[in-house]
């Protein structure tokens, strides 16, 4: 299995037992000085044998099913290899983690490529386990280690026949090998390569590796042998290139109690150093490691809550069957000191192709707005830009227009209100002198400023103000037909993002509402000038109000642009829901269910390029009555920029 034992502290204790593994051979080392790097690297690299015998020792006994651990190990004459009964259920428990966060992660991309990405390797069996298996499909897999252990791995591949049939026609160069045609478009690609060097200027992209598909990062005890610099920009070196990335990390925590002191005790006198360990001492900061790499949906575990919660009654009855276990305070101790932390990174944040194609889009829209505005200012015989010309172009949305006019009015109060503190700021506005020589609320000079402050409504040159010869006064509180449908679409919308919001981590609503409150203007405005294309699409130049304006329109735009996008996103997600992916043929795929990977309704994968460009596409579409008037005529259909 890929899980080896649990870094063992109890084989240094005089168990008799030899040297037991620390468990996975990760073997990245960093050590104090480049000096002292050789010798800690190779010992960081022994620890594979270790955990291919920890492996072997579980399997064995019967705690794991895996056909493969066999050729990894040089069994001793006469007899089995046997570790401890602590040892081989920490081996069990750990690699039960790992399968079921991974089989989580493989259920849920089922209809899609896939790729997982293993770092410091070694001589982990994982990747024959699953290529094994008939319905696997469309998955890369992808080990990091030692050039060394790489090519070890590649011999004994080519030396047997049962691995040989798994991983068919390995290819090597240099010091990496991959067999890149496996069943139903799997590919295994094995890199000989010293992580550190991925933090190097001049290192080349790993063959193989997809930025495009749903990833997850495995680290079973490897980063924590890096120095912290060193891990943060291997995590970092992959966040940057694939987006759509979740991870898993297995390290040991809480080093400064007792039993944490005897275990770096014991590792020090196998000179193995693991910086993070100190670093990161509990599920809190190794949380907050993640969270500062840019992922947002973080979870932990310890080795003695998977045994607890993740595995079945029934199978911890049959793992008791195999060994007595009499040491149930010391395994409570040992499993309490080891932690996976996991994260479905994609985030729900878009790639950078996505966000680029909205922008794309907006820009064109905001250009052929300001291209229509100096249009209607020539016809005027002004070279000015004026507000009503703006919004004469979205006359035809009502409650866009009644937005917009909402929000010049508040625009107004808030400049009405600045300007009367201006000028009062020697005397108390909001008191008046009463007939004895007190103060009482309410004066004179509240009424003014209530009057100045007032929202004023906004009024349209092109509405008529009545259709009668004498006009009904109009109430305070008087709300028009386009206020009321504004008013209906905003409720809408209040609905829809309280319904967003509800399965939001503090973390994750803190960021929405940022998101929620930028302004394209606000701070911005020279850089927004630019990038509208003032001073090229037109040479007017505009006022404070029209940038505004223009900043607001244009958050509406992307506004509208996302919505329609997440819109078909969410028929997507309904249909996929329904039918268990695409269909081929008549036969159906059966319905995923729900893994630990998954997020909360349409947060489980981002807004991609395609949803945009159906968006853009609808939104572009004329009603049919704009065709009919051309009907048994030979003009051809207006094909000019629609603006939304």
């Amino acid at each position: 299995m890929s899980a080896p034992s649990i870094p063992n502290l109890l084989s240094l204790r005089g168990r008799g037992r030899g040297s037991r593994g620390r468990g996975r051979g990760r073997g990245q080392g960093g050590g104090d000085s480049h000096s002292s790097a050789p010798s800690h690297d190779s010992t960081i690299q022994g620890t594979d044998t270790d955990a291919a015998v920890s492996r072997m020792s579980a399997v064995d006994l019967g705690y794991l099913q895996d056909p493969f651990a066999e050729y990894f190990v040089q069994k001793p004459v006469g007899g089995a290899i046997r570790r401890l009964p602590i040892i081989n259920r920490g081996t069990y428990t750990r690699t039960t983690a790992l399968d079921t966060l991974i089989t989580s992660f493989l259920s849920t991309t089922a209809t899609r490529g896939r790729q997982l990405i293993s770092l410091g390797a070694g001589t982990d069996t994982r990747p024959f386990k699953l290529f094994s298996q008939p319905g696997l499909a469309n998955l890369i897999y992808h080990e990091i280690d030692f050039p060394e252990i790489a090519s070890k791995k590649l011999r004994l591949v080519n030396a047997v026949p049962q691995l040989r049939n798994i991983l068919r026609n390995p290819e090597a160069e240099n010091n990496s090998w991959s067999s890149p045609n496996l069943q139903n478009g799997c590919q295994y690609r094995c890199h000989g390569l010293d992580l550190r060097d991925l933090l190097k200027d001049d290192v080349k992209p790993l063959d193989g590796i997809r930025t495009d598909v749903p990833t997850i990062l495995i680290s079973e005890c490897c980063l924590c042998y890096l120095e912290i610099p060193q891990a943060r920009g291997v995590i970092n070196y992959f966040t940057k290139i694939i987006p759509n990335l979740a991870i898993i990390i297995y390290e040991p925590i809480h080093p400064n109690d007792s039993f944490g002191k005897q275990m770096t005790s014991n590792l020090a006198a196998r000179r193995i150093c693991m910086p993070t360990l100190d670093a990161y001492e509990n599920t809190t900061s190794q949380k907050e490691r993640l969270q500062n790499a840019g992922f947002t949906i973080t979870r932990s575990v310890t080795i003695r809550d998977v045994w607890q919660n993740w595995v079945a009654d029934e199978e911890k009855e049959r793992v008791d069957g195999l060994e007595g276990l009499d040491e149930v305070e010391e395994w409570n101790l040992l499993a309490d000191h080891y932690a996976m932390m996991y994260v479905s990174g994609e985030t729900g944040e878009p790639s950078v192709e996505t966000t680029a194609m909205i922008e794309e889009v907006v820009r064109q829209q905001v250009i052929e707005m300001l291209r229509n505005c100096t249009e209607l200012a020539t016809r005027r015989g002004s070279r000015s830009i004026a507000i009503n010309d703006l919004i004469f172009l979205i006359r035809d949305d009502a409650p866009k227009v009644s937005r917009l006019r909402t929000f010049l009015s508040w625009k107004d109060v808030r400049k009405s209100a600045k300007d009367s503190d201006d000028k009062n700021a020697e005397g108390d506005i909001g008191v008046g002198d009463d007939a004895a020589g007190g103060v009482m609320p309410g004066g004179p000079a509240v009424e003014e400023a209530a009057k100045k402050n007032k929202k004023a409504k906004v009024k349209l040159p092109w509405e008529p103000s009545s259709y009668y010869n004498q006009e009904v006064p109009e109430l305070d509180d008087e709300e028009d037909e386009e206020e009321e449908e504004m008013n209906s679409i905003t409720l809408q919308r209040l609905q829809k993002a309280d319904e967003r919001t509800k399965a939001m981590t503090r973390e994750e609503y803190v960021t929405w509402s940022e998101y929620r409150q930028a302004s394209f203007t606000y701070r911005k405005g020279k850089r927004f000038r630019e990038w509208a294309g003032f001073g090229i699409v037109t040479d007017s130049k505009p006022s404070d109000d029209i940038v505004d304006i223009l900043g607001f329109l244009t958050f509406e735009m992307v506004q509208t642009l996302t919505e329609e996008a997440l819109k078909i996103k969410e028929q997507e997600d309904l249909w996929k829901e329904r039918s268990g992916g695409e269909e081929t043929g008549a036969t159906k795929k059966r319905k995923l269910a729900q893994g630990l990977f998954d997020l909360p309704n349409e947060g489980k994968t981002p807004v991609e390029p395609r949803h945009i460009q159906e968006a853009f596409r609808r939104l572009q579409t004329r009603p049919k009555r704009s065709r009919a008037m051309l009907n048994g005529t030979n003009l051809q259909q207006r094909t000019n920029l629609r603006l939304f």
